[in-house]
């Protein structure tokens, strides 16, 4: 018999009790699908009977195989003193190993001073949360999570996104709710095979929500890396092209009424080569994937919805005011 939940035992848990018991759980059929999405192969096994402990031990054990560093990389952090976690995480800003690598140790050193003290703060806000301090939202997408008001007010829950991993989430973002991590993370996935015409599994280095170091404050999208570099860029839809700036290397295609993602802005932003066009579809290269004005070659991927942005928000705060990519172009039913 498939284990679920029982709402009267939620009731009485702090958030370590409830993950422990959740562990225990069978696969609902929407992370079943999910799961399958993200890890292609799993496509050919019967997953049912899979618990979330089980599928969250196996997507662990598959993200840091695809975050690893490279055996000789492995070897220059060690002997620079700098730690693979610390390595992983500097990742969001530098996004990709070897620009962590050409910094200088001092270079290091003032980022990961700043990368603490936003830990420090966030470990002495939460010390302070009392037990019974929880919430659970209706059916199976239970968010049972502290109260924790981190810089300058805002709400940052770390968090863990299957094909991603472990990251601080702003509570805009809803990533913290239930289900939520798994669809993301599979429609993550979606969004990269839609863009990068190689496919494999995507890789991030920011996704939407996350607390940027180098922005003091909220990632406004996801940072998609692809291979190699200089990789052509597809449009996710149908729509016409804004305008274009070769500083950010950044476009906007404006989605039109032939897609279901109707009144949609979607920015492109640190490409070379960007399309000539006015109009384009969806499929058509619209540029490469570069490192204009940014430290490491990646895609910056950004959505609003019924706004007239000609240009991405780029302030450095802490409220999430682009649109969620996630459900834009896949809907988890």
């Amino acid at each position: 018999m498939s284990k679920g939940y029982d709402p009267m035992k939620i009731d009485s848990m702090d958030r370590g009790d409830f993950l422990k018991l959740k562990d225990t759980w069978n696969l609902s059929p929407e992370v079943i699908k999910a799961a399958k999405v993200i890890y292609p192969e799993l496509n050919n096994l019967d997953l049912s009977t899979w618990t979330y402990g089980k599928y969250y031990k196996y997507s662990k054990i598959k993200d840091d195989e695809k975050y690893r560093p490279m055996p000789e990389q492995i070897n220059q952090f060690r002997g620079r003193g700098i730690t693979l976690a610390d390595a992983r995480y500097m990742l969001k800003d530098f996004n990709n190993y070897q620009a962590i690598l050409n910094l200088s140790d001092d270079e290091i050193k003032e980022y990961l001073l700043g990368y603490y003290k936003f830990k420090e703060t966030y470990a002495k806000t939460l010390k302070g949360i009392e037990r019974n301090k929880k919430d659970s939202n209706n059916k199976a997408s239970f968010r049972i999570s502290a109260t924790s008001k981190i810089i300058d007010g805002a709400t940052y829950y770390y968090c863990y996104v299957p094909g991603y991993g472990y990251d601080w989430f702003h509570e805009t973002s809803q990533t913290h709710v239930g289900i939520n991590s798994d669809m993301y993370g599979a429609d993550a996935q979606q969004i990269f095979e839609a863009i990068y015409p190689s496919g494999g599994s995507y890789y991030a280095t920011n996704m939407w929500g996350t607390y940027s170091l180098a922005h003091t404050g909220a990632h406004e999208g996801i940072d998609f890396n692809g291979t190699p570099e200089g990789q052509n860029l597809l449009a996710v839809v149908d729509g016409s092209l804004g305008q274009r700036d070769s500083t950010w290397g950044q476009i906007a295609i404006s989605s039109t009424e032939t897609t279901h993602a109707v009144n949609y802005r979607i920015f492109y932003m640190h490409m070379v080569n960007i399309s000539p066009y006015s109009t384009i579809n969806a499929g058509q290269i619209i540029g490469k994937e570069s490192n204009v004005n940014t430290d490491g070659i990646h895609l910056h991927l950004q959505v609003y919805h019924n706004q007239s942005q000609t240009y991405c928000h780029t302030s450095d705060d802490n409220i999430l005011s682009s649109d969620s990519p996630y459900s834009i172009f896949y809907t988890w039913v």
